[in-house]
């Protein structure tokens, strides 16, 4: 019993841990547009949203394109915007290539 509640605790720091993540980025973080390369569920659902990993090629206004994996709380209803190919708005962060699509 003890070790259910262990990681029932360890899941739930590790999803706050994300969303203060996505915060951080979001407040800091540049504004730009990617490129959907694919969508993957993660297994994860929270109040009934998927948990998505999402990859992404960011190209900025100055540097070079990079890829990377967003892993994101989608709600249903903005799951016809992730899809492959398309382009979707995001905040990134340079030094870290960390990034969070903003769907609203």
């Amino acid at each position: 019993m003890s070790m259910m509640i262990t990681a029932i605790i360890l899941i739930c720091r590790s999803f706050s841990a994300d969303v203060g993540q996505a915060c951080r980025i979001r407040e800091t973080g540049k504004r730009g547009k990617a490129t959907v390369l694919s969508v993957e569920d993660s297994g994860a659902r929270i109040n009934d949203h998927f948990v998505l990993n999402v990859g992404l090629r960011i190209a900025p206004t100055f540097g070079p394109a990079f890829e990377t994996v967003a892993r994101q709380v989608v709600p249903i209803y903005h799951m016809a915007q992730l899809q492959t190919n398309s382009m979707v708005n995001v905040s990134y962060l340079t030094d870290t290539q960390e990034a969070v699509i903003d769907l609203e």
